[in-house]
């Protein structure tokens, strides 16, 4: 995912700093946010598991006039912690936590709202419940907006596809194939020729 993200960034010509402890710990994750809030950027993606306790931080952001955006349901960084990267929020119990979650992030001050692997009714309540936009990618219909990783819409990564994505296209294999075309021209002089060049 950090590829991805790099590479849009780049093709967009933006910086993004990607900050997270190697394993969840509060007292990191409360850190580096603190820090990001120090480097000055344009804005945060905040992915928390509970709200509450990353208020302070949230609104050093803000009053940095930094936007923030949450993220709840898989948060791939947290993954292990929750189970492994399966849906979040089917229980009743965790259906009503992470309501309360998305209400406090849009109480907390954030512009927008992730919802990662979520049940599609769950997804529509809270969407329902706040008056910020959300944001699906494995939440169902009910979402203001939705995303997916391009990677994943063109079919570029083959070792495992989520149940939410749907492929676009595949273009692993011809550009694999491309790529190994130019290595091969390359390396036997085929590429360049005088037609490609000055």
């Amino acid at each position: 995912m950090q590829a991805g993200i790099n590479q849009g960034a780049a093709d967009n010509g933006v910086e993004v700093t990607i900050l997270a402890p190697d394993e969840f710990d509060l007292d990191k994750t409360a850190s580096l946010i603190e820090q990001a809030v120090a480097a000055q950027p344009d804005g945060i993606m905040l992915t928390v598991t509970d709200p509450v306790l990353f208020s302070d931080p949230i609104n050093a952001a803000l009053d940095a006039g930094i936007p923030v955006m949450g993220h709840l349901g898989l948060t791939p960084q947290t993954a292990t912690k929750l189970g492994g990267y399966k849906v979040q929020g089917k229980t009743e119990k965790s259906a009503k936590r992470m309501l309360e979650d998305a209400v406090s992030l849009e109480q907390a001050g954030c512009f927008a709202l992730v919802l990662e692997a979520v049940p599609s009714k769950l997804a529509e309540s809270i969407t329902a419940e706040i008056n910020i936009p959300t944001i699906g990618i494995g939440a169902g219909p009910a979402c203001d907006g939705q995303v997916l990783v391009f990677h994943d819409i063109l079919g570029l990564f083959d070792q495992f596809t989520p149940r939410f994505v749907k492929q676009y296209a595949n273009l692993r294999e011809p550009i694999l194939n491309a790529i190994r075309t130019y290595r091969q021209e390359v390396e036997s002089g085929v590429f360049p020729t005088d037609s490609h060049s000055f």
